[in-house]
């Protein structure tokens, strides 16, 4: 799989949601300017979850902004032996493949397509992505995730 098209795309993505977070922020923070006050009103509330919306949207917006750099910053020609922040893991299911790549623990949480293939990226600090840091090809984990509990075997680490 081509490590380099992948993280195109999943900064494609996020530069989107971008988008859409500072456009949350703007639309949040006028609001918020624009609320009645204390004196205005007999209470501020309107006021203050307009402020909180706009701070959270600020959040967001600057950890995807930390995502971005971070995917800017992975090596696309590494080649992995162990499974570590920046690796493409495939494992099996039963009979079923699935391919993660694992990312820093604030990134992770979508899923594009590579080469006809679906990559769901991880954050590091996921159950799936901590059962499978620092194993390598042939490993077998068990995973308890809010469905249950996933037995996956690693066929591939890029």
């Amino acid at each position: 799989m081509n490590k380099k098209n992948l993280v195109e795309k999943l900064i494609i993505n996020l530069q989107e949601r971008a988008k859409e977070t500072k456009k949350s922020f703007e639309s949040a923070q006028q609001a918020a300017v624009a609320a009645p006050g204390a004196m205005q009103s007999k209470s501020d509330t309107t006021k203050f979850q307009m402020s909180r919306l706009a701070e959270n949207s600020l959040n967001a917006y600057q950890q995807i902004q930390r995502c971005i750099s971070v995917l800017k910053e992975i090596d696309s020609s590494k080649d992995y032996q162990i499974i570590e922040v920046g690796a493409i893991v495939k494992v099996e299911e039963g009979q079923s493949e699935d391919c993660y790549f694992v990312l820093p623990s604030d990134c992770g949480n979508q899923t594009v397509e590579v080469e006809g293939e679906e990559v769901v990226a991880i954050a590091s600090k996921s159950p799936i992505a901590q059962a499978l840091l620092n194993k390598k090809i042939g490993d077998e984990v068990d995973v308890k995730v809010p469905t249950g509990l996933r037995s996956l075997r690693i066929i591939d680490i890029e």
